[in-house]
């Protein structure tokens, strides 16, 4: 999955995720697949932007003088996708980290924040 921003994933491996405790075999605790740490270092296990936006465009008596939400979202991952099929593998933590601090990955998430910026849906 792909967060943006300074937002980060943990994947949780599998046999942690139903983890409970001795006493609980009966639990209905929910499992927890993906935790996400967001910029400000909240913790969700779903991701909050499209509950943002939804809350940003309902709060403007007319927002037919905004894109849609969708031209944000889909501007931002065909940039993203096109980085990231040439960047190539990362397989490594090595890559893994060269690729998140490149310039070119940190101009994508530039490009995106002054898209919405500009917007002023927010």
């Amino acid at each position: 999955m792909r967060v943006a921003g300074t937002a980060l994933v943990f994947l949780v491996a599998p046999s942690l995720l139903g983890a409970r405790p001795l006493d609980a075999k009966n639990s209905a605790l929910p499992r927890v697949g993906h935790i996400f740490i967001d910029f400000d270092g909240t913790i969700a296990v779903t991701e909050a932007f499209e509950t943002l936006a939804d809350a940003a465009y309902a709060s403007v008596k007319d927002n037919s003088t905004f894109p849609p939400w969708s031209f944000f979202s889909d501007t931002y991952n065909d940039a993203y996708d096109a980085f990231s099929t040439s960047f190539g593998p990362r397989t490594t933590l090595s890559r893994e980290l060269q690729f998140q601090t490149s310039l070119d990955e940190r101009k994508i998430e530039s490009d995106s924040f002054d898209r919405v910026s500009n917007s002023h849906v927010f």
